[in-house]
């Protein structure tokens, strides 16, 4: 998979898109917030995850928010292999990291997705609390996923 976004142009446009949820602000349709590209790929449950997301990070739990953007990464990337690569059904995002090695896939993109395997593992088990500067980061960084796998160009 080659990049076809600039991550940096990606972070500015969550700090614009983001920097001021609140609550009251959250919209009943945060589609409005991502970028269209990236909401037309999504399924309608993986666009339920996303409002959610964006409900823990108005509210400032930003552990929860990293936890829902795993969530929706894994799922994102649970359906590219399922569909687009025609593999077996998928378990868990170890699985897809396999199933990926085995499709040539770029192996520092491999490997930050098994570092984030294993950031969820930490944040999921109580041994770490996140940060609102990585809950920014991983909504920017999820989106670019996103954007990657589906080579869309912004």
């Amino acid at each position: 998979m080659e990049q076809h976004f600039k991550y940096e142009s990606l972070m500015k446009y969550c700090d614009e898109k983001f920097g001021d949820i609140k609550p009251k602000t959250v919209p009943d349709d945060i589609s409005e917030l991502v970028p269209q590209e990236i909401w037309n790929t999504m399924t309608k449950d993986k666009q339920k995850d996303l409002q959610e997301t964006f409900g823990c990070y108005a509210c400032e739990f930003w552990t929860a928010t990293l936890l829902m953007i795993y969530r929706v990464l894994e799922e994102s990337l649970r359906v590219h292999v399922e569909y687009d690569l025609k593999e077996k059904e998928v378990k868990n995002i170890g699985e897809i990291i396999d199933i990926l090695r085995q499709h040539d896939y770029n192996e520092n993109f491999l490997k930050k997705l098994e570092y984030y395997k294993d950031e969820r593992n930490s944040f999921m088990h109580g041994k770490k609390r996140a940060s609102p500067n990585e809950a920014k980061n991983m909504l920017g960084y999820l989106m670019s996923i996103v954007l990657e796998i589906y080579n869309i160009k912004p």
